[in-house]
């Protein structure tokens, strides 16, 4: 605690700067202080000067603001003896500042400033085709879903709870189809005439003789062959195969750009959302074949007409977790498909969708 030198109080104090010496330190202070009269209203600011010193080298903790009133000299000796005996730690001290430091705040988990995403996929699509026409109502039935890959890359502009943004996707579709072998059976039959021969017994008379005036003739069987003209057949049974039986796997595959619209909610580091819109394929590779319009052999992938452009959809509903600021993880549940007929011409009509899941990883730009 510091000492200060008392004031006389028959020595009125006026509104001004009072002086207040130390046996300890030869250094004053001067600062402002608000006036307030007895019956509480604010007269104006007053400069008082107030002995800061300290017993030790050590800084000084801030210290609250002293208002002392000035209705009389009393009140203001009064004051004078309240800043005397108040501790160092609790002198208010004008030219210094404090010096406690503000605490950090805690930065974003998103930056709002940094609305674009660049996100990479890769995952499975369970694939189907659906065939009409040009004699597919014997064979379609066949007809399996397939398992295929399906990977890309997308670019977003995020907002709060929409965005907008396209990218590059990779897609193949498959199918599984069997089919039974399929033959012809020609049965040509041919009549004819022909001579058989038969073995009979043939009576033969070697004698005879008379009694009592009757003539009595003797013979015995001989056996002989003849021919006999008989009506025969000739079959002939000629089977040809028409088409063999397969089980193969067909695959198209397409580049496609998507135009994206997203929905989505984030919740601390989780995220919800749906995205999705429409998309245009390029054609770029075709394996497969199937059977033909006249149903006797097949009609391969890569002697057909197909569409080398093909407008389709996709759409994905999606669950990510962001373990930073810039880096999530997701897990997709997705479909997309056709909307139109993958073949340029012809009868038979084919159109591919899918569904599946891909994994995520997203990364948000700076």
């Amino acid at each position: 605690m510091n000492d200060a030198v008392p004031i006389s109080a028959e020595e009125p104090m006026s509104p001004g700067n009072i002086d207040v010496v130390a046996p300890d330190s030869s250094t004053t202070k001067t600062g402002s202080v608000l006036s307030i009269s007895a019956g509480g209203d604010v007269k104006g600011s007053q400069q008082e000067t107030v002995l800061a010193t300290t017993l030790a080298p050590e800084p000084i903790a801030p210290a609250p603001l002293v208002i002392l009133p000035t209705n009389s000299g009393t009140d203001n000796l009064a004051s004078t003896a309240a800043l005397s005996s108040t501790p160092d730690s609790s002198i208010f001290n004008a030219d210094s500042t404090s010096t406690e430091d503000l605490a950090t705040p805690t930065p974003p988990l998103i930056d709002r400033i940094s609305p674009w995403e660049l996100s990479a996929m890769a995952g499975l699509l369970s694939t189907a085709s659906r065939y009409k026409g040009g004699g597919s109502d014997t064979w379609s039935e066949g007809v399996s879903n397939g398992a295929a890959p399906t990977f890309g890359a997308e670019l977003m502009h995020m907002g709060k709870h929409f965005g907008i943004g396209t990218g590059a996707h990779y897609s193949t579709f498959s199918e599984r189809i069997r089919t039974e072998e399929r033959t012809s059976t020609l049965i040509d039959i041919q009549n004819y005439w022909y001579l058989q021969p038969v073995v009979i017994d043939v009576l033969v008379i070697t004698g005879s003789f008379d009694s009592l005036g009757v003539t009595y003739y003797v013979g015995e069987n001989q056996q002989t062959e003849v021919n006999v003209l008989a009506n025969g057949s000739d079959t002939t049974v000629t089977t040809t195969v028409l088409r063999s039986g397969r089980d193969q796997v067909n695959r198209t595959s397409y580049l496609e750009v998507p135009l994206l619209l997203d929905a989505h909610l984030t919740q601390g580091r989780w995220m919800f959302g749906l995205r999705g819109g429409p998309m245009l394929g390029v054609l770029t590779r075709r394996q497969g074949a199937v059977p033909n319009a006249a149903d006797d052999g097949y009609a391969e992938f890569t002697d057909q007409a197909f569409r080398s452009m093909i407008l389709g959809y996709t759409a994905r509903a999606y669950i990510r977790y962001r373990f930073n600021s810039a880096w999530s993880i997701g897990l997709e549940p997705t479909i997309k498909g056709h909307l139109m007929d993958t073949y340029a011409n012809g009868d038979l009509s084919r159109r591919t969708s899918g569904f599946g899941g891909v994994l995520s990883l997203t990364y948000r730009l700076r």
